[in-house]
């Protein structure tokens, strides 16, 4: 192959990108059921371009400690992990009118995220800023990891701050520091963050998706008391329409509920959410809790083989 056909065939990839790219799912790993998320992310690691073990939290005075029974840097991960950027390489068939070609591309690399939790956004300041950025700058220097943790996933459980101002300038600090040894900043919160009227969240939310790399919706459609149901697909989209008012597509991760009072929920279940995602334009799909998924759902992700 020629220089220039090696050119165009990389430029051809990526002007059908809409047409070839597998669908982006970010992961978070929880300690309950680790080993089955382990099993799901060595088997879908094609579709999972981030991976979220929950390993670390701000305790109720602010101080970052690891969570007693996370298994941190567990081996096991890190070698599934290493498998899947091995750089193996997948065909992918590309038909036009007149034309089908093939071409060889890298698998989807996974990036180790881990969580911090903040149970409280108060205790959120600038000496957990650094405090966290230290521990993610350090990750870098342990020899059984490549390259240590490309990110940090801030996981708010709620948005109560009586200065706003000393919070942004916080996340402001952990996001260019992060920048600084390439690495990003994501930030989960909850779709309806709650004490708050709709255009004061609104304008939060907007500050802080200005800040982070990606913003993460953890899916609370405000049914927990109810029975498991399918969700409403006019409610999905408003929702997320109401959403993406504060926060650029491309940066959004749609929060997916794989499960409710304990129940998983069927593919039937999820696929309004995904669709809403898609009509949206999102980035990609947030899983909250990678191994408690219904098989199924993959196949409404994965793009039919015998069309590639």
């Amino acid at each position: 192959m020629t220089k220039i056909h090696m050119i165009f065939s990389i430029f051809s990839l990526l002007a059908i990108g809409e047409c070839t790219r597998a669908e982006s799912v970010v992961a978070r790993l929880n300690h309950a059921n680790w080993d089955a998320a382990l099993s799901s992310l060595k088997e879908h690691g094609d579709l999972i371009t981030e991976a979220s073990p929950i390993w670390y939290r701000l305790n109720a005075e602010g101080v970052l400690e690891k969570i007693p029974e996370a298994k941190i840097n567990d081996p096991r991960l890190l070698s599934i992990l290493a498998l899947c950027n091995a750089g193996e390489q997948v065909v992918v068939k590309i038909e036009k009118p007149g034309e089908a070609k093939e071409y060889v591309r890298p698998k989807p690399k996974i990036m180790l995220r881990p969580v911090v939790s903040v149970a409280s956004a108060e205790k959120f300041g600038k000496a957990q800023a650094l405090a966290i950025a230290a521990m993610a700058l350090a990750s870098g220097d342990d020899p059984s990891m490549l390259n240590g943790y490309g990110g940090i996933d801030l996981a708010f459980e709620d948005l109560h701050v009586a200065d706003i101002e000393t919070f942004m300038a916080a996340l402001e600090d952990l996001a260019m520091t992060l920048r600084d040894s390439e690495r990003s900043l994501s930030v989960s919160l909850s779709v309806r963050p709650s004490g708050t009227d709709q255009a004061a969240a609104t304008e939060t939310l907007a500050r802080i998706a200005s800040v982070a790399d990606s913003v993460r919706l953890v899916a609370d459609d405000g049914s927990k008391d109810q029975a498991v149901s399918t969700v409403d697909p006019e409610q999905a989209r408003k929702r997320l329409k109401e959403t993406a008012k504060a926060v650029p597509a491309a940066k959004l991760f749609q929060g997916i509920s794989l499960e409710k009072q304990g129940r998983k929920l069927d593919a039937l279940s999820i696929k309004p959410d995904l669709d809403a995602g898609r009509e949206a334009g999102v980035a990609g799909f947030f899983f909250s809790s990678l191994g408690n998924e219904d098989p199924k759902i993959w196949g409404l992700l994965k793009p039919n083989k015998a069309e590639q």
